[in-house]
C-alpha cells in the first residue's frame, strides 16, 4: 500500500521505510505535516531512548549508538514509489539527509530542493527522473554526498560550490548529461567546459575572416590609389624637369648684344 496522507507526525525527525514494498505516489500532505523537519534549530542533545538504529546515510550504512535530536533524515529507498517528487519537500529546511533512490519516480527534479540549506546527503539514483539538474542545487552549501545516477537526466551539469567536488560516479547512467568532469563532454553548448558546436565554431571564425577581408580590400585599394598617384607624380615631375631644362638653355641661343660705342663712332665718321 501507499503512504496514508491522513497520518500526522508533528515531531517526526527520522523516517526510515527503506527496503520494503510500498507503492503509489508520495502525497504532498504527508510531508506538509512534519513541522519538526521545517526548522533548522533544535537542542543539540541526544535522544534518551536506546534505539541504536542502522541507516543508509551518504551512501553508506551507519550504526547510530546515539542520535542527536536535531538529526533529520528521510529514507524511502528501495520501494515501488512512482510519480513526481513533491515540491513541498523543499519546505523541510531542517532536513539533513534525503534518500529516494531505487524507486520508479519520474518527472523533473524539483528546484525547491535547493531550499534545503541544511542538506548534507541527497540520493535520487535508480529512478526515471528526466529533464535538467536544477541550477539552484548549487546553493546547497553543506551537500557532501550526491547521487543522481541511472536516471534520464539531460543537459550540462551545473558548476560551482559543492558541485565542483562531485565525481563522474554521481552522474553516470544518464546518457544525456555532459560536463567537464564527466566522461561525456558537452559538445553542443557554449559552456566553457564544453567544446563549441560546428555552427558556433563558424560563428567564432566569421568575424576574424571578415576582418581579414576588410584588411585585404583596404590594402588593394591603397595600392591602386598609390600607383595612380605615383604615376601622376612621375609624369608631372618629368614635365617639370623638361620645362625647366628648356628655360635654362634659352640664354645661350640669344644673339650677342651690339657695342653702342662703336655705333656712335661710326655715325660720327660719316657726318664728318
Amino acid at each position: 500500500r501507499g503512504l496514508n496522507s491522513n497520518s500526522t507526525f508533528l515531531k517526526l525527525r527520522i523516517l526510515d521505510l527503506s527496503i520494503n514494498a510500498f507503492a503509489g505516489k508520495l502525497p504532498m500532505q504527508f510531508f506538509q505535516s512534519w513541522n519538526a523537519m521545517k526548522s533548522e534549530t533544535g537542542n543539540f542533545t541526544y535522544m534518551q531512548r536506546n534505539l541504536q538504529p542502522s541507516m543508509i546515510y551518504k551512501g553508506l550504512k551507519w550504526d547510530y549508538p546515539k542520535i542527536s535530536e536535531v538529526f533529520t533524515i528521510i529514507d524511502l529507498s528501495s520501494n515501488f514509489f512512482k510519480g513526481e517528487i513533491p515540491s513541498v519537500i523543499g519546505d523541510l529546511k531542517g532536513l539533513q539527509g534525503l534518500n529516494l533512490s531505487n524507486n520508479s519516480l519520474s518527472g523533473h527534479i524539483p528546484s525547491s530542493l535547493g531550499n534545503l540549506t541544511a542538506l548534507e546527503s541527497l540520493d535520487l539514483s535508480l529512478n526515471k527522473l528526466s529533464g535538467r539538474i536544477p541550477q539552484k542545487l548549487i546553493e546547497l552549501g553543506f551537500l557532501s554526498f550526491l547521487n543522481i545516477s541511472y536516471n534520464n537526466l539531460t543537459g550540462s551539469v551545473p558548476r560551482g560550490k559543492q558541485f565542483d567536488t562531485f565525481s563522474n560516479n554521481s552522474f553516470e547512467g544518464n546518457s544525456g548529461l555532459c560536463g567537464e568532469f564527466l566522461s561525456k563532454k558537452c559538445q553542443d553548448s557554449g559552456d566553457k567546459w564544453g567544446k563549441p558546436s560546428t555552427h558556433q565554431e563558424e560563428d567564432l571564425a566569421s568575424p576574424i575572416e571578415l576582418d581579414w577581408k576588410i584588411v585585404l580590400m583596404g590594402y588593394v585599394s591603397g595600392l591602386v590609389i598609390g600607383v595612380v598617384i605615383g604615376n601622376t607624380f612621375i609624369s608631372w615631375k618629368h614635365v617639370w624637369f623638361e620645362g625647366n631644362a628648356k628655360r635654362k638653355r634659352r640664354p645661350s641661343q640669344r644673339q650677342p648684344r651690339r657695342d653702342s660705342s662703336k655705333t656712335i663712332n661710326s655715325k660720327t665718321t660719316v657726318s664728318s
